[in-house]
């Protein structure tokens, strides 16, 4: 009697176990995680080219020809008001200017310089040439700031024809902005922006226009013209690292900022006949919904119809074998 008890039991066991054995080896819900749409603050952008420069600068011309015995500052240095930037080497200068005289005596009037006068140059020593009121024998910074660009060079002669050095005002710096003529209508004074520097490894700054010139100007772009007009920013903090000089790629907004309805790609599916969908959880199902997409994003699509604000999707879409039963993570779990 007690071998068939135990026989009717372990029947009944195995009865249950089959009609378990389903539910035990397959879960008919899928399991997902759900994702909202977020709302995002955006506008087009494009970029543009400049260069950082100085409201303030002044360059330094001498009105008389000489040869520099010592230049003492190099471009990018930093000099007071009065600092010595320069020593002119009187001799060499005499000598200089009878050379430059010969070279060219043959496109001079005859007799325009005589052996005479040649003695009397090449004679010319310092002593003589430092009395001389109209050559000063020092070159001084017209003021302070960084020297944008220095023209002079020990030993070869300079000729007044090019500023021998520049100097510019580094305690408030501006940028210069070549804008393409067909974006410039998207522009308004006082719109902020970013900016990057190369010679600033990832460095990121901010500025504001100030000025947008009234005319437009042909601009060399590799082989071409292009029309573009200048655009003048305030920098609003250059930490101390910028100079006068450096390139810039400018990121400017095209239009007015407007509130995007995203969800990432991940979620948006496509159907053969180029419609958007996604997965809508509606009582425990996965339904399908399609929606109308707007600009694409880097990471995200713009959702424009088909979706309220507040509905949940899907997150992984591409991972439902279609409209299903689903659960969500996490669910179910002990």
């Amino acid at each position: 009697m007690k071998k068939y008890l135990i026989l009717a039991i372990a029947t009944a066991a195995a009865i249950g176990g089959i009609r378990l054995l389903p539910g035990l080896l397959t879960d008919p819900a899928v399991q997902v995680e759900l994702i909202r749409v977020r709302q995002e603050e955006y506008a087009e952008h494009f970029s543009v080219s400049g260069t950082v420069e100085s409201p303030t600068s002044r360059e330094l011309i001498p009105d008389f020809p000489f040869v520099p015995g010592e230049v003492l500052v190099e471009e990018g240095d930093y000099v007071e008001y009065g600092q010595l930037i320069a020593v002119v080497g009187a001799e060499k200068t005499a000598k200089a200017i009878v050379s430059v005289a010969k070279e060219y005596a043959d496109f001079l009037p005859e007799g325009f310089i005589t052996p005479e006068v040649e003695d009397a140059i090449a004679q010319f020593g310092s002593e003589r040439l430092s009395e001389q009121d109209e050559l000063p024998l020092e070159l001084r910074a017209p003021m302070s700031g960084v020297l944008t660009s220095v023209n002079l060079q020990e030993g070869q002669l300079y000729l007044p024809t090019a500023p021998a050095a520049a100097v510019s005002s580094v305690s408030s710096l501006r940028l210069r902005l070549s804008v393409p003529e067909e974006q410039v209508g998207s522009l308004m004074l006082g719109q902020e922006f970013t900016f990057t520097v190369p010679a600033v490894k990832d460095g990121l700054f901010s500025a504001r226009i100030t000025r947008i010139s009234p005319n437009a100007v042909q601009q060399l772009n590799g082989m071409n013209y292009q029309t573009v007009v200048e655009v003048v920013a305030r920098i609003d903090d250059d930490f101390g690292v910028l100079r006068p000089g450096y390139s810039v790629q400018a990121s400017l907004a095209a239009g007015e900022e407007e509130t995007l309805s995203l969800l990432p790609y991940e979620a948006v599916l496509r159907d053969e006949d180029g419609s958007d969908y996604v997965y809508v959880v509606q009582d425990g199902a996965a339904v399908k919904r399609v929606v109308e997409t707007g600009r694409q994003l880097s990471t995200a699509v713009e959702i424009t119809e088909g979706l309220g604000r507040y509905e949940a999707v899907v997150w992984d879409a591409a991972a439902l074998p279609g409209e299903c039963a689903v659960r969500l993570a996490g669910e179910g779990e002990e």
